[in-house]
This record gives structure tokens, sequence and C-alpha cells, in this order.
């Protein structure tokens, strides 16, 4: 009989084998290789033979990183398994699926690596976007694989790409993690001698049974303490000199405060490991690892992802810093204000924020002196500015920023300028917000450092955008485009101004901006930035009402919690919600969502 794609079962099985090839191409190839040798259409083969060409070309590699690969079987399937790989890593890169979303049902194990490593542990390739059932991760196998992987982070060294593991984790007796045995080893083997030929396969049985492979080299492990797994596979590294910890610091704050967060990232990230090898009986390098975090986690701010900057910040103020010993708490405090303002949580903000200004309000009169000590200060009355906008009260932003204006130097002053011309626009003051930028525009060559001044000047664009949208105008969409590609792709400017763009053109009237507008908002991980893109779609409400009222109320139906630190913000986005489903109209509380946000 002659297949065609009219008949169902072939073509389901041809789009499953595609999705898989990221995660078997070898045996996603041998079932290839089967169809192909049936009797088919014309257009039915070329598709298989692409298909085959696909699989051919494809290999199996670790991810740059801490990355350890265990494999998986699958049931019901045209191939027999996946192998994946464990990733750490201080952030998790873009496209990854965080441990939690994979393994959403392993409470136990996502606690026990939650408590052992402060890192964002994820899994790649990810099976999100495959067909769906087709790849569904289930059981507590994977859990060893993620343990070294975060421990080869912790050491700063790398997991061979020679290495698999299959074995869970427990609590053992002595508080450490332990290795205990998991099941289809029979199967795993197999898997690997046809994906991975040549690997060492580390694993644990339940059964404590013997097993023969010709292709992969078996390492069979007993239950016990996770040490041993760890000695086997990975390197020691001998401790750095102090000298070059603190070089390597002074090199990663500098690009922090340039803004040039994915050096200063990596920089941070690396001298983690670093300290861990030097040890913290000392309290120099507990200074270094609290200022390394504080960093960490702001950074982690500025790109939305509060989850990774909560953990950071918890983690900072574990260490327990004396203050006297340190300026770096003041910095800490201030960032974690910033965290609850995130989250729509004022009066949690407000603890750290009203004494920590007044403090440095203080202090400032005593002794202006200093541009590090001025910079605590702007941070004070910015983060004071954000608190009275997500209030709704744009009028003590406007006192609040005048005040911050007065006192920023030469190089701050386009920043400084740029949020005053935005609480002007917030209050209506069209004409004066529009001087502010002008005023921001012509202090932008005072701007020394020159990722921060790319970033100040794509905060300007994106804030004279919004005032050209308010006025009826159209943003400049050269300028936008000229920006993006120079600004980090995880940064606070670069998605705000992505954002402005699908605006304007959708005010223009494009289809296709509605797309990429509602694919963002229905990507976007994490609350923060749910919430934003959330807003996103609120400001399109007013182009297009009727095609977006049912996936404005899916949206913030899922933020729910977000919404519920604040009463005036859990009223405005109950009402939306409501009127959303109601078929009323929804804009009255779309405006008011829009007035408590501090950004």
């Amino acid at each position: 009989m002659i297949a065609s794609f009219a008949d169902d079962e072939l073509r389901r099985a041809l789009r499953r084998l595609s999705d898989h090839i990221p995660f078997a191409p070898r045996s996603v190839e041998k079932a290839l290789e089967r169809i192909a040798g049936r009797e088919l259409l014309a257009p039915v083969g070329r598709h298989v033979e692409m298909l085959l060409r696909q699989a051919r070309s494809h290999r199996i590699h670790p991810p740059d990183g801490s990355a350890c690969a265990f494999p998986t079987v699958t049931e019901g399937a045209p191939v027999p398994g996946a192998v994946f790989f464990a990733v750490a890593e201080l952030f998790r890169p873009p496209g990854y699926l965080p441990i939690g979303d994979a393994f959403s049902e392993e409470t136990e194990m996502l606690r026990l690596l939650g408590d052992t490593f402060s890192v964002s542990l994820s899994v790649y390739p990810n099976p999100a976007p495959s067909s769906p059932g087709l790849l569904r991760l289930v059981g507590d196998s994977a859990g060893a694989a993620f343990a070294v992987a975060g421990e080869a982070l912790r050491r700063g060294v790398s997991v061979p790409e020679d290495v698999a593991v299959s074995a869970a984790v427990s609590a053992g007796p002595d508080g450490n993690l332990h290795l205990r045995g998991v099941g289809a080893l029979e199967r795993k083997i197999a898997l690997l001698e046809q994906e991975r030929p040549g690997c060492r396969f580390y694993f644990v049985d339940r059964e404590a049974r013997d097993y023969h492979a010709a292709r992969i080299r078996l390492v069979p492990l007993r239950p016990g303490a996770i040490q041993a797994l760890y000695e086997a596979i990975l390197p020691r590294r001998d401790a750095p000199p102090r000298a070059r910890v603190y070089e390597r610091i002074r090199e990663a704050e500098r690009a922090f405060r340039d803004q040039d967060y994915p050096v200063a990232r990596r920089l941070f990230g690396e001298i983690l490991p670093m300290l861990d090898l030097l040890g913290y009986e000392d309290l120099q390098p507990r200074r270094w690892r609290y200022w390394s975090l504080v960093c960490l986690g702001a950074i982690a701010l500025h790109a939305g992802d509060t989850d990774g900057a909560a953990r950071c910040f918890e983690e900072a103020e574990r260490l327990e810093i004396p203050r006297g010993v340190t300026p770096e708490k003041d910095e800490l405090e201030l960032y974690v204000a910033g965290l609850y303002l995130d989250q729509l949580l004022p009066d949690r903000a407000e603890k750290y924020l009203r004494p920590l200004t007044d403090s440095w309000r203080q202090r400032m009169r005593i002794d202006p002196a200093g541009d590090d000590r001025r910079r605590v200060y702007l941070g004070c009355l910015g983060g004071m500015r954000r608190l009275h906008l997500l209030r709704g009260e744009p009028e003590r932003a406007h006192a609040v920023q005048e005040e911050l204006v007065a006192a920023s130097p030469e190089h701050e002053r386009a920043r400084s300028l740029t949020d005053l011309g935005e609480v002007l626009r917030r209050m209506g003051r069209r004409e004066e917000a529009a001087l502010a930028f002008r005023a921001a525009r012509r202090w932008l060559d005072h701007v020394y450092l020159p990722t921060y001044r790319l970033q100040t000047e794509a905060f300007l664009v994106y804030y004279e955008g919004r005032l050209a949208l308010d006025r009826g105008e159209e943003p400049d969409l050269d300028v936008v485009s000229a920006l993006v590609p120079r600004l980090p792709e995880r940064s606070a400017a670069s998605w705000r101004l992505r954002q402005l763009a699908l605006l304007a053109r959708l005010r223009r009237g494009e289809d296709e901006a509605l797309d990429a507008l509602l694919r963002a908002a229905r990507e976007a991980r994490g609350d923060f930035s749910r919430w934003q893109w959330g807003l996103g779609l609120l400001r399109a409400l007013a182009y297009r009402p009727e095609e977006l009222r049912e996936e404005v109320a899916t949206h913030f139906e899922g933020l729910s919690r977000m919404a519920a630190g604040y009463a005036p913000i859990e009223r405005a986005h109950r009402g939306l919600v409501d009127a959303c489903r109601r078929g009323e109209d929804p804009l009255p509380f779309a405006r008011l969502l829009l007035h408590h946000s501090p950004y």
C-alpha cells in the first residue's frame, strides 16, 4: 500500500520524530530509515528525506557553562528515549527550561537541590516547544546530574563532555546529598550506546544488577554520599592567590558600574567558585562574596529576573556582614527595596527606602563629597520616585525627582532629566516633559562611560516614544531599530524598546505586530516580565480592544498573586478581568493599572 499524508498515523509519527531530533538524532535516524524503506508517495518521500538529512547532521553537544548529560526513556513514542543536559548557571540562559518547570512534580528533588546550590538550574535542550505530550519529564533520576553540574560551577571547573549520569539524590544522615538508585537502566544504556557512543555512564541501580555494554563504559556506583561521584568525575582546582581574586573583582566592578551587565555577570560568576576555594574563615573573602552576590542580584533585577535577584540577596544576607565593616550593606538594602517595587509591594519597599533615604539625605548635607557617596543617595531618591509612582502619586514622585536632578553630577544629568520627563508625562504635563527630554539629550555627551551612555540614550528614546504615542504621533522607529541590536538582549532598555516598536506598528494597523506582541506576552517568564508585557497588552487595548479582550483576561488571570500585594492594584486587576469576561469596557481598569506602574 502506498502511504501518503492522508495517513494520519504516518503524519503524526513524522511530526513527533521531527520534534525528537534535538534530543535523540541517531534514534530518529534509525526510525526514519525504516519509514524510508516503505513505498511512499513523492511528497511524503521528500519530507522523510528532509528529516533524515536533519537527523544525520545533528549532534548532541553540551551547552556552554556547567552541564552534565542524563538519559531518559520514553513511553509510547517512536524512539526509545532522549538525552538532556542538566545545566547550572548563576542565571538561566535564554531559552533553557527551568528545572522547576521541567520537574514540577519532583518537589523533594527540587527542595534538596535548591537548598544545596544557590544557582539557576535548567534543562537543555528545552522540550517545551515539542509536540504536546512528546517529552514530559517525570521521576527524579536526573537529580545527581544537576548536582554534578552545580558542584562543577561551584568548583570553577567543567564537567567532562564524555560523562552521563543517572541517579537520584536524597538527604543523608550527615546533612549532605546522598545518591539513591533508579530504574530503567537497560533502556538508558541502549539509548546512550546509540546516541553517545564512547561515553562514561555513571549510575546507581536500585536493584544492584550486572549490566553489559559494547559501545559505552559503565561505571556503577553504590548508594551513599555524593562526594564519591564528584571525585570520580570532576577535576580539582587549586585555590587562586588573593591578589588574583582581588584584581578580578575590580574588573567585574568596573563593568558593573559601567552597566556592562553581560561582562559583569560573567566575571562575578567566575569569582564565586574562586572564593569557594579560598574559604571563608577570614572576613575579606566573605566581603568579596557578599559584594559579588549583591551585584549579581542587581544585574538579575535589571534583567527582570526577580527570582534570581531574590536568591542572590537572600544568600548575601545570610553571610551576616557587620554594617560597620562594609558600606555595601546600604546598597543591598537599596536593591532589596527595588525588588519589592518590582513585586508591586510598596509597603515592604518603603520599610527599606524611607529610613535609608533620610539617612543619606542627612549624610549628604554634612559631607556631599565623593561620587560613590552620591551614587547611593541618587539611588535612594530614584527608589522613592518609583515608590510614589507605584502608589499612584506622580506629584510626590515629581518633587523627589526634582531633588534628584539638583543633586546629580554632570555625568548623571542626562539620566535624571530623562526620568524627570517621564514623571511629567505621567502627570499629563506633556510640553514640560518634551522640554526635559530635549535637555537630557544635550547632556548625553557628558556620560563618559560608553555602556551607561548607551543605556541612558535607550531609555530616553523609549520615554520619548511613549510621549509620542500619548500625542497620537509615531515614535522614531529608525532610531529604535538602530539601538536595539546594540543593547544586551536581556536588558531592561532592550525589551522596553521592542515593546514600544510593536505598539507603534500596531497603531499603524500591522497585524504582524499584534501577533508578535501576543507571542512575547505568552513567552514571558517570571511574574515581573509577564506583568510588564501585560502592561504592553493594556496599552495596545486602545488600538485593538475586541481582539485583545480575551487575551488580556487570560494573561492577567495568571497574575492574581502578583496583583494581590497592593490593594489598589488588586482592585483594578479584578475589575479588568471581570470587565473583559463580561464584555464590558476594560479601559478604565487598564488605565488604573498603568497609573500604578513604577516604570
